[in-house]
């Protein structure tokens, strides 16, 4: 159940008498219809509980719970144990609306959106407010007019991109939403891969629609163009692929689809098509500068990544010729003003943040003379190059335990039974013996399991029996138990107070948007000599480029690297979630720090530290509410 059913189920679970199911989509601002949904699931879900609880639905009465007081408790608390973490069904929600916001041929009203949507008017208006930063910041703007309604004004290039990438993350978030359905034809789509595959191929050019993308823009310029909403190119676009492979390959494709749809496609459709066909036959342009460019900036990518990982990739010809294929065309792509879309940008810089950061700072130093920038999606796929090299370099990870033996016999017997199990498992470390003796305490301390030459009573660790001479069949036992179950989670340290001082955390701020909070939280920086006063620019810039949000409600803003005298980490946190580029934001780690930091192995415990806050909802949100920067400190240098 999501936070709003569990908050249903809990306002069901306070009152014994019937409930209209009207007044209850008014307390929760939704509409009927979702609450009719929200009660189905918790249904399904008291359905699977081992209380005799059950929902009570009568027509033209309500719906209530039935059950014994006893058991109504316990169900509460249950619920409320999981009540307070935050909610990550808003994002699904909010691409549903862009997406409905970008494909409409009109401006809608908030009643249509709600019934679109299946929320409230004051739902749908709370998440339009949130989402003028997100259309801003895509060079778009979302407007309302007395009469017209909501719509997305700009360049229908950037609304066709970003449908593209919009229609990417909700088939991936929810490939069966029935929100999709109204207006997303599989067969349209399979019928332009077709077409695609079968121009492409007689050129001889390759085609994988999961990474040009160019069928999704395809099915847009088809949508688009029925809706009267054509693109304009000017005249260098039209002279960049004037007589190219480019623009014959976009003819052909035309011309077949116009066969099955009554369209006319303009000389803009064409060559907007083109544009998009371009970076997939970039090897066939030829385009020499590109090409000495990729060479020079891999070169530099695998020696600057080397050095901060401290890996060595000289061996790994693989790697070389991945970013060699990638780079040609990255450049190809930025220069001629397209992107290419990543799916997967958010999960990579979440699982893999300290790579992607070092990437990123690499690839800064590197065009730190030019006006060239790689966006986070380009970063994202180097980002898999290099953590596939970095995998090929390791050896596969075992899973290591630790156990007590307990034994009946002497200590000599115990040293041979802990010899023994060392030779015959080696994943297997004795933490220490123990003599058993009648009627001693069964709490052994801490460990995985328990080997034990004599049955336990009341263990409060899991107990494997086996014999005094340790046959293979004990073998046997003990390495099913460890293939079974995974060692126990320990504590790990980040000596966080190394990069940090208390007067550099502020927990609850209050700030109206992100350019603000980093203001003060830079500036802050330059008044206590740890940075250049050029560094709030540069970090404000880098902001503007692209979002540094790595997790669910974390961010991990920087700036330029050699503006830092000093490496540090400001810490805030804020009393509301920030807006933060169309998601939501309320811990910030500001990282001012020097490139050779990056290779420090206590630095380095920052990303795991932010995979454990993202996995672990308690802790985050204790460290939200936490008003004691002292404590925030502390709070911040454990992790699992």
């Amino acid at each position: 159940m999501n936070n709003r059913q569990q908050a249903l189920l809990l306002a069901l679970l306070e009152q014994m008498t019937y409930q209209t199911t009207k007044a209850l989509a008014e307390s929760f601002s939704v509409s009927e219809r979702t609450l009719q949904t929200d009660l189905n699931r918790i249904e399904e879900y008291l359905a699977a509980q081992p209380l005799q609880v059950q929902l009570q639905r009568k027509k033209g009465t309500g719906v209530r719970i039935e059950g014994h007081d006893s058991q109504r408790a316990r169900l509460k608390k249950k619920v409320n144990q999981g009540l307070n973490q935050p909610s990550f069904d808003e994002e699904k929600r909010t691409e549903l609306l862009i997406f409905h916001l970008l494909m409409a041929k009109k401006g809608q009203s908030l009643d249509e959106l709600a019934e679109k949507m299946f929320v409230s008017r004051m739902e749908i208006k709370r998440l339009l407010e949130a989402l003028h930063a997100f259309f801003s910041y895509n060079g778009l703007s979302l407007v309302s007019k007395p009469r017209i309604g909501t719509l997305v004004e700009g360049s229908e290039r950037k609304k066709r991109e970003l449908l593209a990438q919009n229609l990417k993350a909700i088939q991936k978030s929810d490939p069966q939403t029935m929100m999709l359905k109204d207006f997303f034809s599989k067969e349209t789509l399979s019928l332009i891969q077709r077409i695609l595959r079968e121009v492409l191929t007689k050129e001889g050019v390759g085609y994988n629609p999961e990474l040009s993308n160019v069928d999704i823009h395809i099915y847009f310029m088809l949508e688009r163009m029925w809706q009267g909403e054509t693109v304009l190119l000017s005249d260098e676009e039209h002279q960049l692929v004037e007589n190219t492979l480019a623009q014959k390959l976009s003819s052909c494709v035309l011309v077949k689809l116009s066969d099955v749809y009554p369209v006319v496609f303009s000389p803009n459709e064409i060559d907007y098509l083109a544009l998009r066909l371009a970076h997939v036959i970039s090897k066939e342009q030829g385009e020499r500068q590109s090409l000495e460019k990729a060479q020079a900036l891999t070169v530099h990518l695998i020696k600057g990544v080397e050095q901060l990982m401290c890996v060595d990739f000289q061996q790994d010809p693989t790697l070389e010729a991945n970013l060699m294929s990638h780079l040609s065309s990255t450049y190809f792509r930025i220069n001629h003003g397209f992107s290419i879309s990543n799916p997967l940008t958010k999960e990579i810089l979440g699982t893999y943040t300290h790579l992607f950061l070092v990437i990123q700072m690499v690839l800064e130093s590197f065009f730190s003379e030019e006006d060239f920038y790689i966006p986070q999606e380009e970063i994202a796929y180097l980002t898999v190059h290099f953590q596939a090299a970095f995998e090929r370099t390791q050896k596969p990870k075992q899973k290591r335990f630790e156990a007590i033996l307990v034994s009946q016999y002497s200590q000599s017997m115990a040293t041979f039974l802990e010899a023994r199990l060392n030779r015959e498992l080696p994943d297997l470390t004795i933490k220490k013996t123990i003599e058993y003796l009648d009627g001693m305490s069964a709490d052994f301390g801490s460990a995985d399991f328990i080997v034990s030459t004599v049955p336990l009573d009341n263990a409060t660790l899991p107990v494997v029996v086996i014999s005094p001479m340790i046959t293979e069949s004990d073998v046997a036992q003990l390495l099913k138990y460890m293939l079974e179950h995974q060692p126990i989670k320990t504590k790990k340290q980040f000596d966080l107070a190394r990069f940090t001082n208390p007067f550099l955390v502020f927990p609850q701020l209050d700030f109206a948007n992100v350019s603000d909070l980093l203001h003060f939280l830079g500036e802050h920086l330059v008044n206590e000599g740890y940075v250049a006063s050029s560094f709030v620019a540069s970090l404000i810039d880098r902001e503007s480029r692209s979002s540094t949000r790595v997790a669910p409600f974390i961010a991990l803003p920087h700036g330029n690297p050699d503006l830092v005298k000093l490496s540090t980490i400001s810490i805030a946190t804020l009393r509301e979630p920030m807006d933060w580029h169309g998601e939501k934001v309320q811990l910030v780690l500001l990282l001012a720090v020097r490139q050779e930091e990056l290779k420090d192995e206590q630095f380095k415990r920052l990303f795991p530290l932010i995979h454990y806050l993202e996995s672990n909802h308690t802790v985050l949100n204790h460290l939200l509410t936490e008003k004691n920067p002292l404590n925030l400190i502390q709070l911040l240098s454990e992790y699992e």
